[in-house]
């Protein structure tokens, strides 16, 4: 039970994770595509994009991954200015309580964390793509409710951006836009392939879909993990079920002898179990919990999110789904009060003197 609660509490956190940081997201990127790649965009498409009917901005976007190799990360790195519209709530929340100056950096909780153990505590020092080192001063850490998409980024000026990753003035990484109408997205889709034909343009549903689909991969190994506790519980039920100890008839032989009736029995066998089984549920519970939200699920939830040295870590989220909580209760609860109360009947239903043979 143990074992399952921890899996279904896993799987729960993560996915509240990946809904929170989906509804966070804009709700059209345009990115340019060359050889099947991605590659920058001309700031020239800006005011193409905006004639688009139900377009109400056009934002073109800074960003890039930068690998911290002493670390073994790659950092999120985004160029954001004080006047920027805000396309994501992260940036919104930012641009209203955050400053870092001309030649500053917020940071998420993360790397913060990786910078400290490398020892850079006031700033730190960049490599550009000519091999000079570009020296950036820490102004603070943020701290954002989405910690899978936050967790990892470090927001910074966008010359900054530019100069560490050497982009061209006239083009940026993509451009993000915001439209007035849900329900147009599709026509507004459909006008940005016919203007620009090698661009890619992702909404928010197609991230949905992509990380469902990881999401549905990593649940087939937890699956596997599933079908196994509740196997294990039930062959526990089954060999319950079977036959009661030669204690256990015995016990009840001599009650019957003492004058018990069958119905005194069965309800004294049902306090038993109903006693064993939630206290044994309760104690799952607690401990499933305090393994997924303090110690963090060490090595299990490696299942889920794998193993990479390109992503730093997150913790898991708070939440509690009641409805699986529920599951669980009724899959181990009554099920157990029925494998005890079955066999203890037939068991009553004999004779004080057979039983006690």
């Amino acid at each position: 039970m143990f074992l399952l609660s921890s899996i279904l509490f896993i799987a729960n956190s993560i996915r509240y994770e990946l809904e929170r940081t989906l509804n966070s997201l804009p709700p059209i990127t345009v990115q340019k595509l060359q050889a099947g790649r991605h590659e920058l965009i001309s700031l020239q498409k800006l005011d193409k994009l905006l004639d688009i009917d139900g377009v109400q901005s056009a934002i073109p976007r800074y960003w890039g991954y930068y690998y911290f190799a002493n670390a073994g990360v790659n950092f999120s790195i985004v160029g954001v200015d004080i006047f920027d519209k805000a396309y994501s709530d992260i940036l919104h929340n930012l641009l209203e309580n955050g400053t870092f100056g001309n030649d500053g950096m917020l940071v998420g909780q993360g790397v913060a964390k990786i910078l400290r153990e490398n020892y850079y505590k006031e700033y730190f020092n960049f490599v550009k793509s000519d091999g000079s080192l570009k020296q950036v001063n820490l102004a603070g850490v943020f701290d954002a409710k989405t910690s899978l998409e936050s967790n990892d980024m470090i927001f910074m000026p966008k010359a900054l951006v530019q100069e560490i990753f050497d982009l061209p003035q006239d083009k940026a990484t993509d451009i993000v836009l915001q439209v007035a109408n849900k329900d147009e997205i599709p026509n507004i889709i459909a006008k940005v392939k016919e203007i620009y034909p090698d661009s890619r343009v992702i909404t928010k549903d197609d991230m949905r879909i992509s990380y469902q689909n990881i999401f549905d991969y990593k649940s087939g190994l937890f699956l596997a993990l599933f079908i196994v506790a509740i196997f294990t519980f039930f062959m526990i039920i089954y060999d319950r079920a079977s036959g009661l100890s030669g204690n256990e008839k015995k016990e009840i032989g001599i009650l019957k002898a003492l004058g018990w009736r069958i119905e005194d029995i069965l309800q004294e066998k049902f306090y038993e179990a109903f006693i064993i089984s939630f206290f044994a549920f309760i104690t799952a519970l607690i401990a499933a919990l305090s393994f997924v939200y303090l110690l963090q699920a060490p090595l299990l939830r490696d299942i889920f999110m794998g193993y990479s040295v390109l992503k730093s870590d997150f913790d898991l989220p708070f939440t509690i789904d009641f409805r699986m909580l529920s599951v669980v209760f009724f899959l181990s609860v009554p099920i157990y009060i029925a494998a005890i109360i079955i066999p203890s009947w037939r068991v009553a239903s004999m004779d004080a003197d057979e039983v006690m043979r």
